[in-house]
């Protein structure tokens, strides 16, 4: 990657070596500290009711929803920068393997889908690894629409094999998350899994496809490649999976009518070219069908939907049928080994296409919008906040500027970073906060604030950490250059361009918070203070004392993962049932 530097001083912790494949012997106990402490304090959407704010939602008026809505809109479009200066520059950069274990912890966490590298993605021009589409904007199907994205590498993750019944498989990490039935008689209902929690007989969430039209160079005799690959003349079989309607049921017709399988109206493909039927699935979907492989058959049974389309083989005889798309469960969930894995951040619903299978996200921000805004075109406006609402658009921008390897040298781009999760973060933080102090949206949106809060704190005091072991710091007028330029930024994102006042907030109160967050963090930094000012919210001071709460009243956040503070023989990966609680 290419870097700004204006610097001869060579820096240890950015300075190339092979032993950053190596976590131990830990070298930096500090840092190795920081993160075993963040492994620690893990948390997961799941847990927040995001439905329980509704009622306080609706008695609120309509200048503090206007607030709310743009302060959401701030950070859900915010993650995206963050995870992008993470996968992008520093976890690359940065040599010490207890830094890049920490970077690696707060990707995974700000990050949404972790696969492998082969894994293939549906786009609107058909499939395509996701390996093969680093740092590439695509528009991806998320169950709905098509939504832009870009694609990420996240790092080398352990991997398990997700298994379905209907043939189809994922490779993913312990906690890529999956739309389930939620165990139910009547009126199935969504939920949310993460991999490791998947159980055998799970019931994947029901899905669409959509019906993909490649506009493109068409496939030469697609009927007649295809009639010499169902009676066995081609044998190196090639499915176009990306190509036009067409070319794919004339492909399809001569396929069907040389093997001519068909049984009570269901077409019978049989190979023992496992690879070939998975093709072969895929290409379907992108028809709009779902099909189901057992053993080395591969079962269309929804014939109406292809032939809608013109589907009429010459030799084989079908009649159109309607079928419901079969059930489909977790068949198994099975360990892999460490793998490259790569991402990407949806941001309408959370969700994208995976090897054929639908599975998704819980981002927490996000999830508010979609949960608290009922109008569609609110919805999306607030979604692609950075291109459609110019305050948010103005905080982004500086970010990407103070990020930008290309133009800015490590050590300011450090202060940047810092700014970014320290100080872009406060006033949105604090309005927040002051809501919940006057007992208004305090059940969701409240309860995450904390959180959320509580991970960006760790994140801005790692990175302090980072930079105090550079060799060549910034300079304090640089520093303080920095700092002002930023300050002036937030002041009027919070109280002009989105003024606190709507929520009944004091913006001169609200600007000395500012000014108070930026000297705490000049101080940490090694450098005098601007303003030389006290915090003016006393209850921003007893946030963390009231974190404890009580199991029968609502859900526990405040907890450690179990599996971060425990003896590693003792952990089980469990898929036949829950265990007393």
């Amino acid at each position: 990657m290419e870097t700004f530097t204006d610097s001869k001083v060579v820096e240890p912790i950015l300075k190339e070596n092979n032993d950053r494949f190596s976590l131990f012997p830990i070298n930096y106990p500090d840092v190795w500290e920081a993160y075993k402490t963040a492994e620690a304090a893990q948390w997961t959407a799941n847990e927040i009711d995001f439905g329980a704010d509704k009622k306080d939602w609706g008695t609120l008026n309509k200048d503090e929803k206007f607030f709310i809505e743009h302060i959401l809109a701030f950070f859900a479009g915010s993650d995206g920068i963050v995870l992008e200066n993470l996968l992008s520059t520093f976890s690359t950069e940065i040599q010490i393997p207890e830094a890049r274990a920490f970077l690696a912890l707060q990707g995974y966490i700000e990050t949404v889908h972790c696969v492998s590298a082969n894994t293939k993605i549906m786009t609107d021009t058909g499939y395509y690894e996701i390996g093969e589409l680093k740092n590439k904007q695509v528009n991806v199907w998320n169950g709905s629409e098509f939504s832009n994205v870009e694609i990420k590498y996240t790092g080398d993750q352990l991997l398990y094999k997700v298994q379905l019944d209907n043939g189809m498989e994922l490779d993913c990490t312990d906690e890529h998350k999956w739309f389930v039935e939620e165990d139910s008689i009547e009126d199935s209902k969504m939920i949310k899994k993460f991999t490791k929690d998947l159980k055998i007989g799970d019931v994947v969430y029901k899905y669409d496809f959509p019906v993909l039209d490649k506009d493109c160079a068409e496939f030469k005799n697609p009927y007649v490649h295809g009639l010499f690959c169902g009676d066995g003349t081609i044998c190196n079989f090639e499915v176009p999976m990306n190509y036009s309607i067409n070319t794919k049921l004339r492909w399809l017709e001569g396929f069907v009518d040389s093997s001519n399988t068909l049984v009570s109206d269901v077409i019978q493909i049989v190979s023992t070219n496992k690879k070939f039927l998975k093709d072969l699935q895929l290409m379907i979907s992108t028809l709009g069908v779902h099909t189901n492989i057992d053993e080395n058959t591969l079962y269309i049974t929804n014939t109406e939907s292809l032939i809608k389309l013109g589907f009429m083989p010459k030799v084989l005889k079908i009649n159109s049928v309607k079928s419901d798309v079969k059930v489909i469960k977790i068949k198994s969930v099975t360990e892999l080994d460490i793998q490259p894995t790569y991402c990407f951040s949806e941001p309408l619903k959370h969700a994208g296409i995976f090897n054929g299978i639908l599975t998704g996200q819980s981002e927490v921000y996000g999830k508010m919008i979609d949960t608290l805004i009922e109008d569609l075109g609110r919805k999306r406006e607030l979604f692609r906040a950075i291109d459609t609402i110019p305050c948010v658009s103005k905080k982004a921008q500086w970010a990407l500027k103070w990020m930008d390897p290309k133009s800015k040298p490590f050590n300011q781009r450090i202060i940047g970073f810092i700014i970014v999760e320290g100080l872009f973060f406060s006033g949105s933080f604090c309005s927040i906060f002051w809501l919940k102090n006057k007992g208004k949206m305090a059940s969701a949106l409240g309860k995450s604030n904390e959180m959320i809060s509580r991970d960006e704190g760790m994140h801005t005091d790692f990175n302090i950490m980072i930079y105090h072991k550079l060799i060549e710091k910034c300079d304090q007028e640089t520093v303080h250059s920095i700092f002002k330029e930023a300050i002036e930024i937030e002041v009027e994102f919070i109280c002009e361009s989105l003024p606190c006042r709507l929520i009944g907030m004091n913006s001169d109160l609200m600007t000395q918070y500012i000014h108070y967050t930026a000297d705490q963090l000049l101080n940490d930094l090694g450098c005098e203070p601007l303003y030389n000012v006290e915090n003016p919210f006393d209850f921003m001071d007893n946030i963390n004392l009231n974190g404890k709460s009580n199991f029968f009243e609502q859900r526990v956040t405040e907890y450690q993962r179990a599996y971060s503070v425990s003896d590693s023989s003792k952990r089980v990966f469990n898929l036949e049932g829950d265990d007393d609680f």
